[in-house]
């Protein structure tokens, strides 16, 4: 085989999809595999030339047409071949290079349709069967395009490209363990082919073997030591497993080698997001979004950034237009049912309308047949409950603080819990996690079809899932019921909208009984607070570190809460408290845009902007908890009310001054300052709001004095009490179960 110079541009692409799956642009340039048939010299496959025309006129069109394509005149190209095939030529190459120019202006039925005439005239040519896998593949066959590049397989198993060309496939089919086997192939055959030995490292990554992707890189990168696309897949290795300021020193570098690599400046934001510097990371979507317009994953996460600045309403437009173009794609549905859920009472219908559309797009993917793996079977007869948590946040994520309440404490005989893990998390926080449960039953590198087989082989008596429409959710396989009982807990703060999914376990608080018309899910109330914190480890001991002989209001919730609603509150307060500040602490406060649009929202109620003040990221949790000391009270936000910043803030001994609303999301605070029986730290307005800071802030020295009393209140409380939160959700497990049986 030769290959044309113009290959290596076009395999370029095609290697950017294996990297980046969830993008769609990539897909659209297949061509090299089409340009370099195009170009080889296979005049030993010809049929015989058509007794219309002399033979010797035939093969000098065909090099007319082929000097023609030199040059890059392909439409004079075009005419040449299409009057040969008009007089009835069975040279395949005429039909497979005309099938190349309708290609690559965009005709993608009718190049289809010259490659299939290329097939019929040929059945033997395993390199026309490579051209028909991708174009197969490009129109949205995916079977079709399997099975070509099988049957070029069969034809010759030394076709390398071939190889390449089917993992590509595998990796877009989510079959990153038979994209690993077509890779594993291939370099059997070219042990040095550059594009292969990427793939390679992408096959560990996507199989949760980041650590071993990166051994594999650094050997790679010495034999090709300027290669952008490598130097890059290094950083997003490194990136996987937590090592955040190598991978940006590496996408840097590879920005450097190849500026115009959309992805590539799409990881750099996400990874600059990562570390709060909001203002980074907008800039590279921006930049993401120039180069590549039609890719979808930047312009959610441009629309997520406006979110993160404060910016609700932008955000639900720019990610309406996102779908407007991407109708289908799921991540965009899922970012907008976020934010929605944290939006207000105002945009329920909104949500739900929109959440009808995402779960047809689901169920319209085909259902899963249940393959009985001896590895995953379990035995049905034991007396057990059987749970599986189905959980995004096996992590140091702060969900995982009131999952181990339960993990600690549930009565192991009585109930069987597996942790579902979605995917690889490289912490060691993720092991404690693991070891806390019977079992844990790892997706990663899965198929959807795979992965609900394996959760359906569980047989599960019930799945609690965690994360709704939140980071890398597996939600999803809940759309065909893998219990009989399936639930949502703790991580999410409205109705997924899923009819699957029975139960949503909240309080009386949270959700009660008039909150029904919001949800599809039956409202399961605790009787008790729905959560209960165990902490990271042990909380720094609550004392008063503030200086300032005024009162310090503080709030360390992150800024994306921090809308227009809140300030108004804020607002309030801070007039009815003038000789306060405010600190507020946040990852997103190296932000110079967040912080403007917060002080100029302030400063229009009359608030000094030099009242605000800020504290960065800190490096540690312990050293986190411990800035709880600097301040007397806590400030809540609106309609996104402090869940995790609650627990944080009363667990250090500041009191909480909640704001309670009308939605799951605007009802968290209010809960847990009730459940201390502190009624009177709840507010529905900003002139109870601001009443009550006052009252507290006329006497802000006692509750500076006071924490650690304060702190061991709380602590011994319903808020930190794993093992009473514990017996009430197996209680309503229990329940569950004998309603169920009962329907």
């Amino acid at each position: 085989m030769r290959e044309c110079a113009c290959s290596h541009v076009a395999c370029y692409m095609g290697y950017l999809v294996a990297a980046h799956p969830h993008h769609d642009a990539p897909w659209l340039n297949y061509e090299y595999n089409l340009r370099f048939f195009m170009v080889a010299n296979h005049s030993h496959l010809s049929q015989g030339a058509s007794h219309s025309f002399d033979p010797e006129e035939q093969l000098d069109q065909i090099a007319l047409a082929k000097a023609c394509i030199d040059k890059g005149e392909f439409a004079n190209a075009e005419l040449i071949y299409r009057e040969l095939i008009k007089r009835g030529t069975k040279e395949v190459k005429v039909y497979s290079n005309l099938a190349v120019i309708c290609g690559l202006d965009g005709r993608l039925a009718e190049r289809l349709r010259w490659l299939e005439s290329a097939i019929l005239l040929d059945e033997q040519l395993p390199e026309a069967w490579m051209n028909l896998g991708v174009a197969y593949h490009e129109v949205g066959r995916l079977d079709e395009a399997s099975a070509s590049y099988e049957r070029a397989i069969q034809l010759n198993k030394n076709l390398v490209e071939v190889f390449y060309n089917l993992s590509r496939l595998k990796f877009i089919q989510g079959a990153n363990e038979e994209a690993l086997h077509a890779i594993e192939m291939g370099l059997a055959l070219r042990p040095d082919h550059e594009l292969l030995l990427m793939n390679y490292g992408i096959a560990m990554h996507l199989l949760g073997r980041a650590d071993e992707a990166i051994l594999h890189y650094l050997e790679v990168v010495a034999l090709y030591p300027d290669n952008a696309r490598l130097i890059f897949l290094i950083g997003r290795a490194l990136d996987a497993i937590g090592q955040v300021d190598q991978a940006i020193e590496l996408y840097s570098q590879a920005i450097s080698l190849d500026a115009t690599d959309a992805a590539m400046h799409y990881h750099l934001g996400i990874t600059h997001l990562a570390k709060g510097e909001l203002d980074s990371a907008m800039e590279n979507f921006r930049r993401s979004v120039e180069l590549d317009p039609s890719s979808a994953e930047p312009a959610v996460n441009l629309a997520m950034g406006y979110f993160r600045q404060g910016e609700l309403q932008r955000s639900i437009d720019c990610l309406k237009s996102v779908l407007r173009l991407h109708p289908r794609h799921l991540n965009t549905h899922q970012n907008l049912q976020f934010v929605y859920s944290v939006a207000g009472v105002e945009y329920v219908h909104e949500a739900a309308h929109a959440a009808r559309d995402y779960w047809e797009i689901v169920r319209s993917e085909p259902a899963p047949l249940l393959v009985a793996d001896p590895a995953f079977l379990t035995d049905v007869g034991e007396k057990k409950i059987r749970i599986g948590i189905l959980c995004a946040e096996i992590s140091g994520h702060c969900v995982s603080q009131f999952i181990e309440s339960f993990l600690r404490h549930y009565d192991r005989d009585s109930f069987l819990i597996e942790l579902i893990a979605p995917a690889t998390h490289y912490q060691q926080r993720s092991e404690e996690l693991a070891q806390l449960a019977d079992s844990i039953v790892a997706l990663q590198g899965l198929t959807s079809v795979e992965a609900r087989n394996r959760v359906m082989a569980r047989n599960y008596d019930i799945i609690l899932e965690t994360s709704g429409f939140t980071g890398n959710t597996a939600m999803n396989l809940l759309a065909e019921r893998c219990a009989p009982i399936q639930c949502h807990y703790i991580g999410y703060h409205a109705s997924t909208r899923l009819d699957t999914i029975d139960y949503f376990i909240g309080d009386f608080e949270t959700t009660p009984p008039e909150f029904a018309w919001q949800f599809s899910e039956t409202l399961w109330q605790l009787q008790r607070p729905w959560l209960a914190c165990t902490p990271f480890g042990p909380l720094p001991t609550a004392e008063p570190r503030a200086k300032r002989i005024s009162p310090v209001l503080g709030s360390f919730n992150q800024l994306a809460k921090v809308r227009r609603e809140t300030l108004a509150f804020w607002a309030e307060a801070l007039l009815a408290l003038p000789d306060s500040v405010l600190l507020i602490k946040d990852r997103l406060t190296a932000s110079a845009l967040v912080r403007q649009r917060i002080e100029d929202s302030l400063a229009q109620c009359g608030v000094d902007p030099e009242r605000l003040l800020y504290l960065p990221l800190t490096s540690s949790w312990e050293e986190h908890m411990d800035c709880y000391n600097l301040i007397d009270i806590a400030l809540d936000t609106t309609p996104w009310s402090s869940a995790t910043t609650g627990f944080d803030a009363l667990g250090m001994g500041v009191p909480l001054v909640a704001i309670r609303g009308s939605t799951t999301s605007a009802r968290m605070s209010s809960t847990l300052v009730k459940a201390l029986g502190h009624s009177e730290w709840v507010a529905e307005s900003p002139e109870q709001f601001a009443e009550i800071v006052k009252q507290l802030g006329s006497d802000f020295l006692f509750q500076r004095h006071n924490k650690a009393r304060f702190q061991n209140e709380v602590l011994n409380s319903l808020l930190y009490d794993a093992a009473d939160l514990t017996s009430h959700l197996e209680r309503a497990f229990r329940l569950m179960l004998i309603q169920n049986a009962n329907e």
